[in-house]
């Protein structure tokens, strides 16, 4: 195993620990619901990670990278899934104070929707996707072994679970959970807001993109093309009327135009 591959399990690592949407998702939810389900949803983002490795080294992520319009198709549905979590973050605050220890907090959410609600954001995050599609690609080779290929993903699982639940665990110490249980409206409007925003930047210019993709599609549909080549010919016989002074009311320039084609 090259040092590349370790220097990018480093990377991921930075990669993980550095705010972005999943990582506010886990931090908010672990503070509100407790320790447990922050592990829980960590797993779940863990569990993503690794089904990327796997597809990345099986070759799949380069073929998915290489399809821009699906590589922006995910960026969006995963940018309106973080936004839209955001909303309903900031949408259902409670007045009620949690207690100081994690551990004890009520409400926690049950294990089966937690996982999925950690697996649901990694399967959609756009970074993610670009990250085992490009560099992670680029630190291994062209053709692992089985045995490197294992090594690759479990690699990649343990940093994930072991970083995330650090994360978690930190977020839920009693001196964090004391503030939190102090200003927690304040906290859930912010990370909601952070995650609203964070989903928008990524929704937004992969919207852009197959709106004019879908726009290009159909400028170069043969329908329209047809369309547009009656429009001209109408044109076309109209200016030569107008030479002989049958439609005189026709602007000049583009008879002008026609004639000229």
């Amino acid at each position: 195993m090259s040092y590349t591959f370790f220097a990018m399990l480093g990377l991921f690592a930075v990669n993980v620990m550095t705010p972005g949407a999943s990582f506010v998702l886990t931090v908010s939810n672990a503070m509100k619901h407790g320790r447990r389900s922050g592990l829980l949803i960590a797993l779940g983002l863990a569990t993503a990670d690794t089904m990327f490795a796997a597809m990345a080294t099986a070759g799949l992520a380069a073929l998915v990278s290489q399809n821009v319009l699906l590589v922006k198709a995910v960026s969006l549905l995963g940018g309106m899934w973080f936004a839209c979590a955001g909303i309903r973050l900031i949408l259902k605050q409670k007045a009620a104070q949690l207690p100081v220890e994690a551990e004890k907090t009520a409400g926690n959410l049950l294990m089966g929707p937690a996982y999925r609600l950690g697996f649901s954001a990694g399967a959609f995050n756009a970074q993610a996707i670009l990250f085992f599609s490009t560099m992670f690609i680029g630190a291994i080779s062209s053709r692992p072994d089985l045995r490197e290929a294992i090594a690759l993903v479990a690699g990649v699982a343990a940093v994930s679970a072991f970083t995330r639940s650090g994360i978690v665990t930190l977020f839920t110490t009693g001196t964090v959970m004391r503030f939190y249980a102090t200003q927690r409206r304040k906290v859930e409007t912010v990370s909601g807001g952070m995650l609203a925003l964070f989903g928008l930047k990524i929704a937004t210019p992969a919207a852009l993109v197959l709106t004019q993709s879908m726009l290009a599609i159909f400028a170069h549909s043969p329908k329209t093309e047809n369309l547009l080549q009656t429009h001209a010919k109408l044109d076309f016989r109209k200016c030569e009327s107008a030479q002989y002074g049958i439609a005189e009311d026709l602007d000049h320039a583009r008879c002008s135009h026609a004639l000229r084609r």
